[in-house]
C-alpha cells in the first residue's frame, strides 16, 4: 500500500484526519471513566444517606428511652420526696422526749 500524494495539502488533511479520531479515542475514554467515577460517587452518597439514616434512627430512639426515663425519674423523685417527708414527719414526732410528749398529750386531750 503505497499512498501518493499530490500536494502537500494531502498530507495535511491525512495527519488532521488521525488526529481527529485520536481525539475522538481519547474523549470516548474520558466520558467512560467520568461516567464510572459519577457512578461510583451515586453509590457512595447512597451508603452515607443509609448510614445518616441509620444514626438518626438511633439517635431518635435514645432521645425517646432519654424522655421516658427522665418522666420516669421525676415520678420517682417525686415518690421519693414524699416519702420522705412521711418519714420526717414522723421521725420529729418520734423524736421528742416522753416528758414533752405527754405534756402535749396531756394538752391535747384537755382541749
Amino acid at each position: 500500500m503505497l499512498l501518493s500524494f499530490s500536494s502537500s495539502q494531502d498530507l495535511l488533511f491525512l495527519v488532521i484526519s488521525i488526529a481527529v479520531v485520536w481525539i475522538t479515542a481519547f474523549l470516548c475514554w474520558g466520558l467512560f471513566e467520568i461516567a464510572r467515577l459519577l457512578r461510583q460517587v451515586n453509590a457512595m452518597v447512597e451508603e452515607t444517606r443509609e448510614t445518616v439514616s441509620k444514626v438518626d434512627r438511633v439517635a431518635r430512639a435514645l432521645v425517646s428511652v432519654a424522655e421516658d426515663g427522665v418522666g420516669s425519674i421525676s415520678v420517682a423523685a417525686g415518690t421519693v420526696a414524699k416519702l420522705l417527708s412521711l418519714f420526717t414527719r414522723g421521725s420529729k414526732q418520734g423524736t421528742r422526749s416522753k416528758k414533752k410528749r405527754t405534756k402535749n398529750e396531756d394538752e391535747e386531750e384537755e382541749s
